[in-house]
C-alpha cells in the first residue's frame, strides 16, 4: 500500500467520468485530489463539487465515522481508490506557520487554544518583529 495519510493529495486518471487505474492506455485527464480518509484496503478522497465522477459516495451525519471521515466534509461528496488507481503523491506539509510573524517552521504542532502557532519568539519576545 501506498505511504498516504489525509491531508496528502494524489493525481488520478479519469476516463468517462470515473476514476480509472493508472495503467489504463486510453484516459480523458489527470485530477488532483485530497485524501480526507484511510478506509479499508485503500483511500476515501474528496470529489469537488464541480467535478461528475460516477461511483462517488454522499457523505453524510450518518455515515461519516463508517468512512473515517472527519465531521467538515459532511455534506461533500467522495470516491473510494486503491494504490492502482494513484499516479502520483504530494505529501502535505508537516509543519505549521506562526500567527504573528509568519514564519513557517517544520514539524511544528499547534501551541494556542485556537488551533494556532505562536513561535518562540513572538512569545517571549513580541517586539522582535
Amino acid at each position: 500500500m501506498a505511504q498516504c495519510s489525509p491531508g496528502d493529495q494524489v493525481v488520478c486518471r479519469i476516463k468517462d467520468n470515473a476514476i480509472v487505474s493508472a495503467y489504463e492506455d486510453k484516459w480523458q485527464d489527470e485530477c488532483i485530489f485530497d485524501i480526507i480518509s484511510l478506509y479499508e484496503e485503500g483511500y476515501m478522497v474528496y470529489v469537488p463539487t464541480d467535478m461528475s465522477i460516477k461511483d462517488y459516495i454522499y457523505i453524510t451525519k450518518s455515515n461519516y465515522k463508517r468512512f473515517n471521515a472527519d465531521k467538515r466534509f459532511i455534506d461533500s461528496s467522495a470516491a473510494y481508490i486503491t494504490d492502482y488507481k494513484i499516479i502520483r503523491i504530494f505529501k502535505k506539509l508537516d509543519g505549521i506557520r506562526c500567527m504573528k510573524c509568519d514564519n513557517f517552521y517544520d514539524m511544528a504542532t499547534a501551541n494556542q487554544p485556537d488551533g494556532k502557532l505562536i513561535c518562540w519568539n513572538c512569545l517571549h519576545y513580541p517586539s522582535w518583529r
